[in-house]
């Protein structure tokens, strides 16, 4: 199952009809306007970040964004679904890194296993999401990460607690 969006946007008086959609299991993300394909540059970095694609149609450019399974597009400055400014996607910030960095660190101080792996990964891919998103403050920003960051360790230090407790 796919989760799909169609916007339509009159440029010089025409109908344009641009339509997005990602696999729920794949996360393979189509782009079409007006019925034709546009390749959509995905790499390892968009996947988490997100993807910010520009869209030239008759002069006029757009932003199709997507973040997760959540995509808008942007025309004239403004998102279609959201009506809020659009805002490019940022880069992460040096302070985002620690975040990053933290998060890496649950597996390799636990020494391996899938829990620390897949908690390690899910608060470096939500602190790389958080920290670059430019429509929050930085303050806010940098509250959410500490609070991933801070969730994932008390998860992997209680897991730990809890086995330590199974073997005495």
């Amino acid at each position: 199952m796919a989760k799909i969006k169609e916007w339509t946007v009159t440029i010089n008086e025409e109908a344009h009809l641009i339509t997005w959609s990602q696999s729920t299991w794949s996360g393979r993300v189509d782009l079409s306007v007006d019925g034709s394909k546009i390749l959509v540059h995905t790499n390892f970095k968009t996947n988490i970040m997100g993807i910010d694609q520009l869209i030239t149609i008759a002069g006029k450019e757009l932003h199709l964004v997507s973040r997760g399974y959540n995509a808008d597009l942007a025309v004239d400055g403004y998102y279609l679904g959201s009506k809020k400014e659009y805002v490019p996607a940022g880069k992460i910030p040096v302070w985002g890194w620690l975040f990053i960095a933290l998060n890496v660190a649950i597996p390799i101080v636990a020494l391996g296993g899938f829990l620390p792996i897949l908690l390690g990964f899910l608060g470096a891919t939500y602190s790389a999401r958080i920290s670059s998103n430019t429509q929050m403050n930085a303050g806010m920003r940098v509250l959410a990460c500490l609070g991933v960051t801070a969730i994932c360790w008390i998860i992997m230090l209680l897991v730990v607690y809890w086995l330590a407790t199974l073997t005495l």
